[in-house]
């Protein structure tokens, strides 16, 4: 059985395009970024104002996905807390993607969310001879129903990618 061995490492509370820190507060863009010369994906953060100059509504290329947070205060107590809309956004990002890594990465996310009741299942249905979970949406009854392919993973693998995943979202998994 295939698996994914792929690492995505933490923030590194500097602007990947200014080099200034990040403060507290700061809006700050997480990209994941395809990088050769690394096994699974780079992290960068960016200032919100700075990725805006350098790209505007543009992704830059090798990025696979990419999401809004806030910086958080480091002196600050920390509660484990999960911003759904975020999640949702970089688990539909990943939805646009077709390889393992991707698809491994939203199957994760999406059982957080199950988790944290933003998505319910609806049915679990076979897509050309695959697992597919099909997932609504807490509190929109319209949206077109979320497809979710079950990888070809182990237990431990999706114990250690939700760990990986809750180091990329600061604890918040």
């Amino acid at each position: 059985m295939p698996t994914a061995t792929w690492k995505i490492g933490r923030s590194t509370g500097i602007c990947a395009l200014t080099e200034q820190p990040l403060g507290p507060g700061d809006q700050v863009v997480v990209g994941l970024f395809e990088d050769a010369g690394v096994e699974g994906y780079l992290r960068r953060d960016h200032l919100g104002t700075a990725w805006e100059e350098a790209y505007g509504d543009q992704k830059p290329e090798g990025c696979v996905a990419h999401w809004l947070r806030v910086q958080p205060d480091q002196e600050a107590p920390r509660g484990a807390v999960l911003d759904p809309e975020t999640v949702l956004q970089l688990c539909d990002a990943l939805g646009q993607r077709e390889d393992a890594e991707a698809e491994a990465f939203r199957y994760v996310l999406a059982l957080a969310l199950l988790q944290r009741r933003v998505f319910r299942q609806l049915r679990m249905e076979q897509i050309d001879g695959r697992d597919c979970l099909i997932l609504a949406q807490k509190g929109m009854p319209d949206a077109t129903p979320r497809r979710v392919i079950r990888p070809l993973l182990t237990e431990e693998d999706v114990a250690r990618i939700a760990a990986e995943l809750a180091e990329v979202l600061d604890g918040e998994l």
